[in-house]
């Protein structure tokens, strides 16, 4: 894999290659079968590579990094090669990962298994709910659903019945292996 850092002159010759490239950014680009150099359309640049070097082709060294916690970002030179900034990921990015929904099963298996609340406490607690239309919309997701969605702001305001928070929840959903 090859980049290239583009100059004015590779853009005012070959303006049709480069014509949505900025001169001066540096681009993932393999070298191309023909290419105009000064006054001269170079046939079978694709494989000269004493050629590419001198136009500016290097090689694109994919560094390794933690895919569960970085990614790449832009194209920076690194001596004789091209690399990849290695940049932390976002905490919403982070956030995007994490599954939104699991089965209910797995769900409850977790918050027995991790926070020790058995069916029968969340039927006392649903059947507590003072307003009807919120415990029934809790009984439907609770007993009839099939998953558990992890951002359903019903489920927060009920779980907190149990101490158990946003960030609790969060944590059942990263480690649920699909």
């Amino acid at each position: 894999m090859k980049a290239l850092q583009i100059s004015q002159k590779l853009k005012e010759n070959n303006p049709k290659m480069f014509a949505n490239m900025q001169v001066g950014q540096i681009y993932r680009f393999n070298p191309p079968k023909k290419i105009v150099i000064g006054d001269y359309v170079v046939h079978g640049f694709d494989k000269n590579k004493d050629l590419q070097n001198e136009v500016g082709f290097k090689d694109l060294i994919i560094p390794e990094y933690d895919q569960s916690t970085e990614k790449l970002g832009e194209i920076i030179e690194n001596g004789e090669n091209y690399t990849y900034e290695v940049m932390p990921l976002t905490d919403e990015e982070l956030d995007d990962r994490i599954p939104n929904q699991m089965p209910k099963l797995d769900f409850k298996i977790a918050i027995l298994t991790e926070h020790g609340i058995t069916n029968s406490q969340v039927d006392q607690v649903i059947n507590a709910v003072p307003d009807e239309a919120i415990k029934e919309r809790i009984k439907l997701m609770w007993y009839e659903s099939n998953v558990i969605e992890r951002k359903n702001p019903y489920l927060l305001q009920f779980l907190t019945n149990f101490n158990i928070t946003e960030e609790d929840i969060k944590n059942i959903y990263k480690s649920y292996e699909q």
